[in-house]
């Protein structure tokens, strides 16, 4: 997705004549040698990125297609562009992580709850049943009978 923030463009509809001292405006957009015009101010999808270093250029043009002379005019960035990348922004764009996961970009501070479905030892998957669908008394009768049955063992 290729987004652009212009400061102090004059809005389009401003000049309503060839007289007014509104100039028109355009972005043209060169990535990789390849250019093309923008005159809205909104954000678009590229595609066709070769796997690696990739340049995309932005250059702040007037209605005629000349460079408005300013200081922040031209702005060129490489952008490495990785397919089937395993970083966490690839797998958001791809649609791949939980809400949970990309809460964590928004918030860094974020910490997900553990999950439920997670694989559990023995010991812990034994207490984990007790506690879901035993009685909460089961385990204490359970204890006082394992001791009289013990007695009875004994005084036999």
């Amino acid at each position: 997705m290729l987004d652009f923030y212009l400061t102090n463009a004059p809005l389009h509809s401003a000049q309503t004549t060839s007289a007014d001292s509104a100039a028109d405006w355009r972005v043209r957009a060169t990535i990789n040698g390849q250019s093309f015009l923008l005159d809205s101010w909104q954000p678009i999808y590229l595609s066709g990125f070769q796997r690696g270093n990739n340049w995309v250029k932005l250059e702040y043009i007037d209605g005629q297609g000349q460079a408005i002379a300013n200081v922040f005019n031209n702005t060129a960035r490489i952008i490495t562009y990785e397919p089937g990348g395993q970083d966490t922004l690839s797998k958001l764009v791809r649609g791949e992580l939980t809400v949970a996961e990309a809460r964590g970009i928004v918030d860094p501070n974020y910490r997900p709850e553990r999950s439920q479905n997670r694989p559990l030892g023995k010991k812990s998957y034994r207490r984990r049943l007790r506690r879901e669908f035993l009685p909460p008394n089961y385990r204490k009768k359970r204890l006082r009978q394992s001791k009289k049955s013990r007695k009875r063992q004994f005084h036999r």
